[in-house]
């Protein structure tokens, strides 16, 4: 048989109707329908305010305020005189299917505790870069007061958008540059970045760069980048191991049109990939144009590839190799099948190590003639293979 509650066992513990109804009063915001309701209603004892479901909005009593008038707004009087004051309206504006901008609705949240937005393109962009042009410019007008200075710093703007995509162009201008140029991870979005000089001239764009490790180019951590039209080289001289453009951890550096090397200095190198690294070509389109000389032109280590078919290799003056022309060693491949070369060089044609393969699709006997730049035959140990 149905009866009254005669008791309640609140986390275990017996309590009052009268305390259970208090609490429960207390942890809760009384629901009401409008704003008539509340001045018809004594709402004494709603310590935990109420919510009034017409204005979307919760009101807080306020027990130290006696004289501020009902205006069915922003101040609720009940029927026994309680002030009750708003605390959080819902507007229609804050609703950010109600606005027609990203800045209106940052507006609407509180903009100014809200973190920008990565800027998402919706089309191809250009980023600018002249001797004459500064950091402090955005970079969108090739002009001195619209470029950049640096290289660096059009790699470190495109880093921080959203490409979705759209291509990226790094428009450099003739001139000689001594900032180095890193991408230290992958973009966000599929499209292209390509960092390029003068198409007709691509001699006229040096990127030189000075002192030990030092890399004019050089791709990181899974990022990504193409190139074309400059000149890469190393004034610093002997004993400098920096590499002209340079592939490591898993980054992969694209070579899409014509490429000029100068001296690298007699421990660096023209293109490089090492811990997964790696360098290919678009057959046809790139070329190499040598006018200094350096250790190893084109070295893979680590895991790492670099795939050349169809490069055109120009050679000017008589370049010498320190190593070797190119060098293979753990478990890394160099795929130069379909090269063609003009001009001469001395130093050693090859050297392969640890396991690597140069593949050129006519074997060691192909490579031991005049194929590769170089004076004289190199040589294959320690597992080195050819194909």
């Amino acid at each position: 048989m149905a009866g009254p509650v005669d008791a309640y066992i609140q986390d275990g513990v017996p309590v009052s109707k009268s305390a259970f109804r208090g609490d429960d009063r207390a942890a809760k915001r009384r629901n009401i329908q409008d704003v008539s309701t509340v001045q018809s209603y004594d709402l004494t004892g709603q310590f935990a305010g109420i919510y009034v479901r017409s204005l979307q909005a919760n009101f807080d009593l306020d027990t130290s305020d006696t004289t501020t008038l009902h205006n069915g707004t922003t101040v609720l009087v009940d029927g026994a005189g309680n002030i009750f004051k708003i605390v959080l309206a819902l507007q229609p504006a804050n609703n950010l299917s109600d606005v027609t901008s990203a800045a209106a609705a940052l507006a609407n949240l509180g903009g100014a505790a809200i973190t920008a937005v990565r800027e998402r393109l919706t089309t191809n962009r250009t980023y600018y870069v002249r001797p004459d042009g500064s950091d402090g410019n955005t970079g969108l007008a090739n002009s001195a007061g619209g470029a950049f200075l640096t290289k660096q710093k059009a790699i470190n703007t495109v880093a921080a958008l959203d490409i979705s995509i759209y291509d990226v162009t790094i428009q450099v201008a003739d001139g000689t540059y001594t900032d180095t140029v890193l991408v230290n991870g992958p973009w966000i979005g599929s499209g292209n970045v390509i960092l390029q000089g003068n198409a007709s001239a691509p001699a006229n764009v040096v990127f030189s760069v000075t002192g030990a490790n030092t890399h004019p180019v050089s791709v990181r951590n899974g990022g990504r980048l193409r190139v074309r039209n400059f000149k890469v080289q190393n004034a610093g001289g002997g004993g400098n191991y920096g590499q002209g453009l340079y592939a490591s951890s898993f980054g992969g550096i694209q070579i899409i049109g014509p490429m000029h090397f100068g001296a690298m200095g007699t421990s660096g190198g023209f293109i490089n990939a090492t811990e997964h690294g790696l360098v290919w070509a678009t057959y046809g389109a790139a070329s190499m144009v040598i006018s200094g000389g350096c250790n190893v032109g084109i070295g893979a280590a680590g895991n790492s590839r670099i795939a050349l078919q169809g490069m055109s290799v120009t050679i000017t003056g008589t370049p010498a190799w320190g190593t070797a022309f190119v060098y293979g060693e753990g478990a890394s491949s160099v795929q130069l099948d379909s090269l063609t070369k003009s001009g001469s060089s001395t130093g050693s044609r090859f050297l392969l190590v640890g396991c690597s393969f140069l593949q050129t699709y006519g074997g060691q006997a192909l490579v031991s003639t005049d194929f590769l730049p170089g004076s004289t035959n190199g040589s294959a140990a320690t597992g080195g293979q050819f194909a």
